[in-house]
């Protein structure tokens, strides 16, 4: 592994063994929040609602998550998702929230916490995979991974 030219920059490895540094401005941040999101991790919307509890592993679906956003900051990652949910006719959306760790399939009567209310119109839109909700705002994810930015 390759030694940092700056003392005390600590160099990560990801899964494909590509070497990463931290984010260290707004703008950089801005821009990698808009790239394009893998299929990995679209692909974790889809099997929310095809596997059964027995093989499903919150923690490896927010391992993942983590995986993707592995460069952002902690203060400046996302707070939790909301995609659309396919299970029955009296559900519309999944929660993922991140600080308590949990996914929900929530039915079209439940409430979602209020920093989340705003994601869920558009998570029912087929062109959305998911909406990442952040601090200062709301990001739709289309299905083939584009990232449109909603600002509050």
């Amino acid at each position: 592994m390759r030694r940092p030219i700056i003392p005390g920059l600590k160099e990560r490895e990801q899964a494909n063994n590509l070497v990463t540094r931290p984010i260290t401005s707004a703008l950089e941040l801005q821009e990698r929040l808009r790239r394009e999101r893998t299929n990995s991790y679209l692909k974790l919307f889809s099997e929310l609602d095809t596997k059964s509890k027995i093989h499903f592993n919150i923690d490896s679906v927010m391992e993942k998550i983590e995986q993707e956003f592995a460069d952002i900051p902690i203060t400046e990652q996302l707070i939790g998702i909301v995609a659309k949910c396919y299970l029955e006719d009296g559900y519309d959306v999944h929660l993922l929230d991140r600080n308590q760790k949990i996914i929900r399939h929530l039915k079209k009567t439940d409430a979602l916490p209020e920093v989340f209310d705003k994601a869920r119109g558009l998570a029912l839109h087929s062109q959305y995979a998911c909406i990442e909700v952040y601090a200062d705002c709301i990001r739709a994810v289309s299905v083939n991974g584009d990232v449109s930015v909603v600002k509050e």
